[in-house]
């Protein structure tokens, strides 16, 4: 082979690399960032070229048993199983629904806005119109209206808490996967009736507890839930309003590009929406409405969730790039 030791001299660097590289892969391929994978991939096809060359038109066996060696050791970290680590695995997730939410904002705030609508018109309706009250708020919600204006909650012991987590853990995912899913179906239409209804049901309760000067007691026994429940609400119907908005307005896409463009992002909307609605329910089983728990203390908690929440969706994982998780 000509020019073989300038070749060699031009090539060594890479293939220490590329061995350094497969040594930490080997140990612990979690602990390999996502561009140092990149690097050994690129590295890995470079050196198995090195090799077809080197093994056709060079007669040193030392160096070509050396490629050898390496190029097969390489081999079996790029195409090998990946390590199941679970620590990863959640630090990723938490990356994609934030990166996500950042991405998708508007959508979140839309929902927002829909459900404050229908919260501020309540109200309005009730004091201008009292004789609307009945399509307001139907007959078979006016029960739950008279229990929260005796401005106390009953308690119900461990197994009557659990039993309403379940219902709430059931119930309310449910909720929140039908309204991404009308949103889906019908362009944003009957998830924003959703929505809306949805508000315009806290708006009047939150009406009539001011009668009754129960209205702090009311938010802050719904403040401590609420956070996660109303903001995976929010999420999930982000996700339906956004695959819904492809199919009306896909821009030069056809439909169906335009809809699988999103798929990925609507999908984690989603799923994060519906998390939160999960780990809504134990704490409104358990926490929000039990007598023991004094007001003031579910206010903090609140307060608390909510900045929580805040900061993730807006400052977790900034600045990471995408392809790392």
């Amino acid at each position: 082979m000509r020019d073989e030791e300038a070749f060699l001299n031009r090539r060594w660097s890479a293939w220490q690399r590329l061995e350094t590289l497969v040594i930490k892969a080997e140990g612990h391929q979690g602990r390999m960032a996502g561009h140092e994978f990149l690097e050994l991939v690129k590295l890995y096809r470079q050196t198995s070229a090195d090799l077809a060359m080197m093994t056709t038109r060079s007669s040193n066996r030392s160096v070509v048993d050396y490629l050898d060696i390496l190029v097969a050791r390489a081999y079996g970290v790029v195409y090998r199983s990946p390590r199941f680590d679970l620590k990863t695995l959640i630090r990723d997730a938490a990356f994609t629904a934030a990166d996500t939410v950042r991405r998708r904002q508007v959508f979140v705030w839309f929902a927002i806005f829909v459900t404050l609508v229908g919260a501020v018109w309540a109200p309005l309706a009730l004091t201008m119109r009292p004789d609307l009250r009945s399509r307001i708020i139907s007959p078979e919600m006016e029960p739950n209206f008279s229990y929260w204006k005796q401005r106390q909650h009953q308690p119900r012991g461990l197994e009557g808490d659990a039993q309403m987590m379940v219902m709430y853990a059931t119930n309310n995912p449910r909720v929140g996967l039908i309204t991404a899913a009308l949103g889906y179906a019908t362009g944003g239409l009957f998830s924003s009736y959703i929505l809306f209804q949805n508000g315009q049901m806290v708006g009047a309760l939150s009406y009539d507890m001011n009668t009754v000067g129960g209205l702090g007691f009311l938010w802050t026994s719904i403040l401590p839930h609420g956070v996660s429940e109303l903001g995976g609400i929010f999420i999930a119907a982000a996700g339906g309003y956004l695959m819904g908005w492809s199919l009306l307005a896909p821009g030069r896409k056809s439909r169906w590009a335009a809809l699988k463009a999103v798929n990925r992002d609507a999908t984690v909307l989603i799923i994060t929406g519906l998390v939160m609605i999960f780990m809504a329910a134990p704490i409104e089983g358990y926490f929000s409405f039990n007598p023991d728990v004094p007001q003031p203390v579910k206010l903090v908690f609140g307060v608390g969730a909510l900045v929580a929440w805040s900061a993730f969706f807006m400052g977790y994982g900034k600045g990471r790039s995408r392809s790392e998780a």
